[in-house]
């Protein structure tokens, strides 16, 4: 757990201080200054370094997924003379927040650029002093080292962990969601034994009015008022441009899915009467 390890580290580095300045409070006290320094610049570049392998994730698999259509489909948008339409969308999609995804690195390559010299300076600072203590109030080289190791290194590790803190919420949270989805109960329980098992299917299909909407998409329509018969020992093709439902027609005439609005009919009953092994069998 983080927030124990950020415990472990506030008390790592109280513990860390009280030991430095028992060695010698004067060379502490110097080394003591860099602590929220220190502290700060490792929390920005352990905050940075999480957040950013997710920064602009959705917008660069929008673009991604908008590429792969577009090419599998090439004809089609060739046909209908719409290449520059899905240029410019592609285009926009990777604009989006660039400026601020730029400054965003500008500012990330400043903090870590800071923090490595940090430990540069903090040497400059504890190795002068620190010999200059040598000569005159008789500091052994073990105790140079002892303090300035403790001191730098603690408050740097309480850094790191701190920047992790937010990503523990949303861990929290994530993981709520995963237990919500492992718990929720279908609406089509596939193991069910429920539902009539005709002794003969001849094999007419019937969609009658049937309203369709996925349900991680609720503001688009997929299927709006569709009327199919298709006969027994009749081929049937369904043809259309991407997302026109040819696939979900076949996912809701399986069960995958179950109508909004309307009915499909197997031999002039509705399918959500089937037992749906028995149906999908068929």
């Amino acid at each position: 757990d983080k927030l124990s390890l950020f415990s472990q580290g506030i008390a790592g580095t109280g513990f860390s201080l009280i030991y430095a300045y028992c060695l010698n409070w004067k060379l502490s006290l110097i080394m003591t200054i860099f602590v929220p320094i220190s502290f700060f610049c490792s929390a920005f570049v352990g905050k940075f370094a999480t957040s950013t392998k997710v920064k602009g994730s959705s917008s660069e698999e929008e673009a991604g997924r908008l590429a792969i259509e577009t090419v599998e489909n090439i004809k089609t948008v060739v046909s209908l003379g719409r290449e520059e339409y899905f240029i410019n969308e592609f285009k926009s999609l990777f604009n989006y927040k660039f400026r601020k995804y730029l400054f965003q690195q500008n500012l990330q390559g400043l903090v870590y650029s800071v923090s490595n010299a940090l430990l540069f300076f903090i040497q400059a600072a504890a190795f002068s002093f620190g010999f200059y203590l040598m000569k005159t109030d008789g500091l052994s080289t073990t105790d140079l080292y002892r303090i300035y190791a403790t001191t730098t290194f603690s408050s740097m590790i309480l850094g790191r962990v701190y920047s992790m803190l937010p990503d523990q919420r949303k861990s929290k949270e994530a993981t709520k969601t995963v237990f919500k989805i492992i718990e929720r109960k279908s609406k089509i329980d596939s193991l069910s034994e429920e539902g009539l098992k005709p002794e003969k299917v001849v094999g007419e299909i019937q969609f009658e009015n049937v309203h369709f909407h996925y349900p991680n998409r609720p503001n688009i329509k997929i299927l709006n008022g569709l009327n199919l018969k298709i006969n027994s020992g009749q081929s049937n093709a369904l043809v259309g441009p991407s997302g026109c439902g040819k696939s979900t027609t076949i996912s809701l005439l399986l069960r995958f899915y179950d109508v909004e609005n309307g009915a499909i009919y197997l031999d002039g009953v509705d399918i959500r009467k089937l037992n749906i092994n028995w149906l999908r069998s068929k």
